[in-house]
């Protein structure tokens, strides 16, 4: 299978500075997007260095071939970003949001922890790939088939409890799934996702073949929206 890739992030029209990165290692066939955690200093510090300490990792090893790698390369960025804001700060530390993948012949393994997320789009429909490490979703999984849908305040969707940097216990989500010519799939930050719903994503997906036309609409759409936030999105469409 050929892949075509294209990563690129915008500062929005709020934010003083952009503390999203992303990652294309088109050689390694690795990509990554990175979302500095809001509240927590150096936040451009903390995502730049994971993104790059993955990248690293990965080097190294030459890849990352299954799940039990992913998880060893994240706990080995975790760790770095750890030790970076114990010496930058040591009252706050620094953290990051992480959603990754690496293809490996038919299939590709996803990594991830925080609110950033990957989808999956193909002609049949949208999957999502990651589930967010957000107060409101543990509230979301808690829910019985019965249950009324409760009030979250907003904030609950944007109060992580997994992320890189932290003292927490570190718990990477990591997945392997098929995949398929035709399909396409995208990593993103909230910047996106809070703007533009997986419905619209896929049709932007599928109405072109080139990824950079759908990375450049998507975060042209989050702006015209209001750009509240950083808008970071890398494409890989699958050939």
């Amino acid at each position: 299978m050929a892949l075509k890739a294209y990563g690129y992030s915008d500062i929005g029209l709020h934010r003083e500075q952009n503390e999203d990165s992303f990652l294309v290692a088109a050689d390694q066939q690795l990509y990554a997007v990175a979302d500095g955690i809001g509240g927590l200093p150096h936040g451009d510090k903390a995502s730049g260095m994971a993104v790059e300490c993955l990248r690293l990792w990965a080097q190294e090893n030459q890849g990352i071939e299954n799940e039990n790698e992913f998880k060893a390369a994240l706990e080995f960025v975790n760790e770095a970003v750890t030790e970076e804001g114990n010496s930058l700060t040591p009252s706050t530390g620094i953290g990051t949001t992480v959603s990754a993948i690496v293809f490996n012949g038919a299939s590709v393994l996803v990594g991830h922890v925080g609110d950033s997320s990957a989808f999956l789009f193909r002609k049949q429909g949208a999957g999502k790939l990651t589930t967010d490490h957000t107060i409101a979703q543990e509230i979301y999984d808690k829910l019985g088939p019965d249950d009324e849908m409760p009030s979250i305040p907003e904030y609950y969707h944007h109060s992580l409890t997994r992320c890189i940097g932290q003292p927490s216990a570190f718990e990477p989500d990591v997945h392997n799934y098929d995949i398929y010519q035709g399909d396409r799939i995208l990593i993103c930050t909230d910047g996106i996702t809070d703007l533009i719903e997986p419905e619209e994503m896929q049709n932007m997906a599928l109405g072109t073949d080139d990824p950079e036309n759908f990375v450049e609409n998507l975060i042209r759409t989050a702006n015209q929206r209001g750009g509240h936030d950083n808008s970071t999105a890398v494409a890989i469409f699958v050939s």
